[in-house]
Order: C-alpha cells, then structure tokens, then sequence
C-alpha cells in the first residue's frame, strides 16, 4: 500500500465517523430521527470524496520514486498538488464538524444520542493526528529536507510524525466504533422515540415564530398585529 492510500485511508474513516454520526438511508436516519440530509451535505461528502480520491491517485503517481529526476520522484508538482487536495479535504471536515455538532444536539434526549456522539468525539479526537501527520508529508513535498524523509530521514521522524500520529488516528477510530455500538434500530424504538422528530421539529417551528413575532413588536402595535395573524397559522398545532 503507497503512503498516499494509507493517509486516504484515515482521511475516509474519520469523514465516515462524522457522516455516520447522522446517517440516513432512504431519508431515514439510522441513529437518530432527523430530518433528511440536505443537498449541501451531500454535495460535502461527494466533494471531499472526490478530492481525496484524487489527492491518492496523483500523489502516489507524482511521488513515485525515480532515480533520472533532482527532486528523487517521477513528478514533484504531482505530488505537491495531491498532498495538498488530501490536506485540503481534512480542513473542509473541520469545518463540516461544527454544523454536524449543532444536528446533533437536536435531540440530545433520543436512545441513541450516546452513540452519536461518540462517534463525533472519536472524529474530533483523531483529526489533529491527521493534520500533523498529512503537513508533515505535504512539507516534505515541497521542502525535500533530508532529515524529514519518510525511508532515510531521522529515527525522531519516522517514530513520531509517520507511526505514532497514524497509530493514533487508528486506535481513536476503533476505539470510538468500538463504543458506538449498541445502536437501537428502528424498529426497535417506541413510539415515544419515533415521535421525537415531530417534537423537534415542531419546538423550531414555534421558535422561529416567536423570534418573528418579537421582532415586528419592535415595530410597532400595527405591524406586531398584522404579523401576529399572519404567523399565527404556521404555528404547530398541538394534539388534544
């Protein structure tokens, strides 16, 4: 296996962790009863997909070693481009972390919160290993210093920035599916589990009504009226 599919490796187990944190098949969440993902998620896991495949495919061509070329692989920008698409999906993640956390605090009371957010803490835990590890390889691809080779560089080196930091990224990964498991499937839930996603949704309703109503009041008694009738009906009704 090329150094380059052994980071892509990892980089896809901890984009896993935090898409199965929320996951859906059929726009039904398996963990937690959410509504469907949105296109813009989708469109999230397709591109860092993308990318990180792409970053695999042109790093390990580009970084291949080649004893005719000064720089010692067959195509140095090669591998300084995929290094950096791989480094570049990790930050996308990072940022993906924080609008995952807030669907996930949604329904902190639903049976399977729990294994949910192990599986997010287990992504949040193993990511730092996985920066230092792919801008270490990404500094290599463009400083070429010889003590920072992966094959002939320093004991220090190859210890701590190449086996520890992927060490550590396995064991956070197996160690947060090990926990994970446990999940209450579907069918398995009561009837006052399945109803959360109605109450979730309709306590956002109600929210985001208040907040309109609290604002036209700001106004003036004549708009805080006619708004009050016209929000009125998107109120959630309440069962009897």
């Amino acid at each position: 296996m090329t150094n380059a599919g052994g980071l892509a490796c990892l980089s896809l187990t901890i984009i896993g962790l935090v898409y199965e944190a929320l996951t859906d098949i059929a726009s039904r969440n398996i963990i937690l009863p959410l509504p469907p993902r949105s296109r813009t998620e989708k469109i999230i896991l397709g591109v860092t997909h993308l990318a990180n495949t792409g970053g695999i495919a042109v790093a390990t061509y580009g970084g291949a070693p080649s004893a005719t070329t000064e720089s010692g692989v067959i195509n140095n920008n090669l591998n300084q481009i995929g290094n950096c698409l791989m480094l570049f999906v990790m930050f996308t993640i990072c940022w993906w972390l924080w609008p995952t956390w807030q669907r996930l605090m949604t329904v902190p009371n639903h049976p399977n919160f729990r294994n949910a957010q192990v599986l997010l803490f287990g992504a949040v835990g193993a990511m730092p290993f996985q920066l230092v590890r792919l801008a270490y390889n990404t500094t290599y691809a463009f400083l070429r210093v010889p003590s920072l080779d992966p094959v002939m560089g320093s004991f220090a080196t190859r210890l701590i920035l190449l086996f520890f930091m992927q060490l550590a990224v396995a064991v956070i990964c197996v160690a947060a599916g090990y926990l994970s498991t446990g999940v209450i499937p579907r069918s398995a839930l009561t009837e006052d589990d399945l109803i959360l996603k109605e109450q979730n949704s309709s306590t956002s309703t109600s929210t985001a009504v208040d907040i309109d109503v609290e604002n036209a009041a700001a106004h003036g008694p004549l708009e805080t009226g006619v708004l009050s009738h016209e929000l009125r009906a998107l109120r959630p009704t309440q069962s009897v």
